[in-house]
């Protein structure tokens, strides 16, 4: 029985699903602290930061750091030590693989230091710094009973004028 209505073959409506949305969450989530935290270093940099007063926004931020006086040292002696460090760690790295590689203390030490791979490095520099450090875990450790110190002594550890 034919109608006066035709019927017309429609496409289903697209559902956004979970699996298709699940890509672009994970990118939002990945980068919006991301982008937060660049702009809220960027912002401040240039000026903006109504907190403490910076309204509007200008390069006073950038011309009082160029006019520290001691800026260059401070930026040849952190990229002098960087790339002597790296060239120094290189260096020892090669020689051990070269001396130790197919041994089986290299395949132990191998093994035993694996762990030491999952720490990231700026939590271990934290540690090692409060490990060594004149008032650190070790001085603690040993003072005053084997040092005789009553305080740390005055070395400077971190924060080194010739970067060692």
């Amino acid at each position: 029985m034919p109608t006066d209505r035709q019927v017309t073959p429609t496409r289903p409506a697209r559902r956004l699903t979970l699996a298709a949305a699940g890509p672009v969450l994970a990118i939002l989530l990945l980068a919006g602290p991301v982008l937060a935290g660049l702009a809220g270093t960027l912002l401040p940099a240039f000026g903006y930061l109504p907190a403490l007063g910076g309204n509007r926004f200008s390069v006073a931020p950038f011309t009082a750091l160029l006019s520290e006086p001691g800026l260059a040292t401070s930026c040849a002696l952190s990229l002098l030590t960087g790339l002597a460090a790296t060239l120094i760690a290189t260096l020892a790295t090669a020689a051990f693989l070269a001396a130790w590689s197919g041994t089986r203390a290299f395949e132990v030490l191998r093994h035993i230091l694996s762990p030491l791979l999952a720490i990231p490095h700026a939590a271990a520099a934290f540690g090692l710094a409060f490990l060594i450090a004149p008032s650190g875990w070790i001085s603690r450790l040993l003072s005053p009973w084997a040092t005789g110190w009553q305080s740390p002594p005055d070395a400077v550890i971190i924060n080194d004028p010739a970067g060692l």
